[in-house]
């Protein structure tokens, strides 16, 4: 569980305990991962392909009603707009950049008066601070 929590913090989503009812009647409590407000784009916006398909593997395997399964798979995926496909295009492949460990980028946190130094999906970025 703390392996999921550390994901889906990490793209904003708070967890809450909620109770759920099965298909055969059984009440499960559960932890449920829910999207933070200020990180909701738009109710409208579809999953991409990766979430989805993470979705549809958790709905198999749990064998939920193969209806439900197969409407599950039709859903619209998000596809990105040319302008977001020209900006991935121009990020630098990840294996061209050099290696950082954590304790690297710690020591750089802790030497740094006006930076801050995140890393997120694999690059290591410099915040000025404001």
């Amino acid at each position: 569980m703390a392996k999921l929590d550390a994901i889906e913090f990490a793209y904003g989503y708070s967890k809450t305990q909620t109770t759920l009812e099965g298909y055969d009647g059984r009440v499960i409590t559960s932890w449920l991962y829910v999207a933070k407000p200020e990180n909701v784009l738009d109710k409208e916006t579809p999953p991409s392909r990766r979430y989805l398909n993470i979705l549809l593997k958790g709905a198999r395997q749990a064998k939920l009603d193969s209806a439900y399964v197969e409407a599950l798979a039709e859903q619209e995926v998000y596809q990105p707009t040319p302008a977001t496909l020209e900006v991935r295009d121009s990020l630098p492949d990840l294996a061209s950049l050099p290696s950082i460990t954590v304790e690297e980028l710690r020591i750089m946190e802790e030497e740094s008066a006006t930076h801050t130094f995140i890393s997120c999906l694999g690059f290591v970025f410099k915040l000025t601070e404001q």
